[in-house]
């Protein structure tokens, strides 16, 4: 079921000044505030985030004892916790901007997502407003987690770079009710990657829902785990190592002009995607591969960002553009969405060559 977000712009500030600090390993995982940890009379512990290739702790993250991290692809979300507590990673989404005319232009024919830089405000109000527009989600609250900015951007200075880009960090909760008055988050991470005259900028997120009656305390603690993940030094050597020789190999194929360039873009781009690749793929990668793709609940988070429906005829379940009352699929799976309480493609003189039945949105 698609479930949409209808949000109000809160502040336009962004998180800056935060003091630097070492980065967070995970041989400091034995720490946790007695502070923190007694917000809600439960019990934190370090749960590993396995890498799926070696089978070791790629990072440590706090969170309650009796919640699970889903390392074995077999949970129907990222991480789950008692009473129907569920968290989805979201699709990530990156960009390229350049000032330079003839590298926007290739990049644009190149088919590469090309965007100018926003904020998280912008974000919510591009992104996510048309689809709460057309849905009626309530907005609750929005505000910055300078807590989890900071995690995020040591975490990308402990990564190899071919270049040192300037980069910002900036993370934000954003809070909703849906239809039924049921309470949800969701967690925005955005950097920006700037060298050369070019910029890698994008962001991900989780989603978070949760019964009323433990909402308040799983936000409490989801915020605390990503502001406090510590990382094995180990698993950063190694992706250190592999980036360190696709840089060296790239350096024989390019002219000087271009691999300056292209260097900078795909050393930025893998900084810029490191959280993800590096340790959220890691699992992530299972469980989108088994039956959570097909997850109700999975779907409406995906949905969100993808601005799609998912709708279902002749048994079959489609994947479709958001913005339409009707959709019509036909026996090659093709589909035309209307507005049109009367519309049927298969009256239609350009459509008829084909079935169509009509495909109600899931439920």
């Amino acid at each position: 079921m698609k479930k949409s977000i209808a949000i109000l712009i809160i502040f336009a500030s962004i998180a800056c000044g935060t003091k630097e600090s070492d980065p967070k390993t995970s041989e400091d995982a034995n720490e946790i505030s007695e502070n923190d940890a007694s917000q809600t009379n439960e019990e934190v512990v370090f749960h590993p985030i396995t890498d799926p290739k070696s089978n070791e702790a790629a990072a440590m993250m706090p969170l309650p004892a009796n919640w699970r991290i889903n390392n074995d692809g077999k949970g129907k979300a990222m991480i789950d916790g008692p009473n129907g507590i569920h968290v989805y990673s979201l699709p990530y989404k990156s960009f390229i901007y350049t000032e330079d005319a003839y590298m926007r232009q290739l990049y644009i024919q190149s088919g590469q997502p090309f965007r100018r830089p926003v904020n998280i405000e912008t974000i919510i109000s591009e992104d996510l407003l048309p689809i709460a527009q057309r849905e009626g989600s309530t907005f609750i609250r929005q505000y910055r987690v300078a807590e989890v900015a900071k995690t995020d951007r040591e975490y990308d200075a402990m990564l190899f770079k071919v270049f040192q880009p300037q980069q910002t960090f900036d993370a934000a909760v954003t809070e909703w009710e849906d239809a039924k008055g049921n309470p949800y988050l969701i967690l925005i991470h955005q950097s920006t990657h700037y060298a050369n005259n070019l910029m890698n900028w994008g962001y991900h997120c989780e989603a978070m829902e949760a019964p009323k009656a433990s909402y308040e305390a799983a936000k409490k603690h989801l915020v605390y785990g990503y502001g406090n993940i510590r990382y094995n030094p180990k698993s950063v050597e190694a992706y250190n190592i592999s980036e360190a020789q696709k840089a060296n190999a790239s350096m024989a194929a390019f002219n000087q002009r271009m691999q300056v360039k292209q260097q900078q873009f795909e050393s930025s781009q893998r900084a810029f995607e490191s959280k993800r690749d590096a340790i959220n793929a890691a699992i992530t990668a299972n469980y989108d591969n088994n039956s959570a793709a097909s997850d109700r609940n999975h779907n409406r988070f995906v949905n969100y960002i993808k601005d799609e429906e998912t709708v279902s005829a002749n048994g079959q379940r489609y994947q479709v553009q958001s913005g339409s009352n009707q959709y019509w699929v036909n026996e090659n799976g093709e589909y035309q969405g209307s507005n049109d309480p009367n519309y049927d493609p298969n009256r239609n003189q350009g459509t008829v060559n084909h079935t169509w039945t009509e495909a109600p949105a899931d439920n």
